[in-house]
């Protein structure tokens, strides 16, 4: 799979950063594969399946999101197939719903590398 054109294929990932206080939190993160632009739609305390349909309604709602037309995009996880009928039902018309961790890894992996190095060594405007 690979897109061509903007909002084709957009990958979904909860990300969990342990906190001292609160223990394991989840960034939640959507990348779109074609323009490798990164959603971060907020964090949660639980992984839960409301949590998950919270945020794909925020990213939807998102104003970078709208900017290209909604149409046919598919929404891709590495798992939750077990609410794949109330996600496809929350982003119908215009999407659905694939489960392909390799793909995910595959599209996440360079940003959040990329994440992580600019963590390391943040850039000098931010001084």
């Amino acid at each position: 799979m690979k897109a061509t054109r903007p909002k084709e294929y957009i990958c979904f990932l909860p990300v969990a950063i342990h906190t001292a206080l609160d223990g394991d939190v989840y960034s939640i993160f959507a990348l779109d594969t074609f323009s490798k632009f990164m959603f971060h739609t907020g964090t949660e305390r639980e992984l839960t399946k409301e949590t998950i349909l919270k945020n794909i309604k925020l990213l939807l709602d998102n104003k970078d999101f709208r900017k290209h037309r909604i149409k046919n995009f598919t929404l891709v996880f590495g798992s939750f197939a077990e609410w794949k009928e109330e996600i496809e039902e929350l982003i119908a018309p215009y999407g659905k719903m694939l489960i392909n961790k390799e793909f995910v890894t595959e599209n996440f992996t360079p940003v959040l590398e990329k994440l992580s190095n600019n963590l390391k060594t943040p850039p000098s405007t931010l001084n």
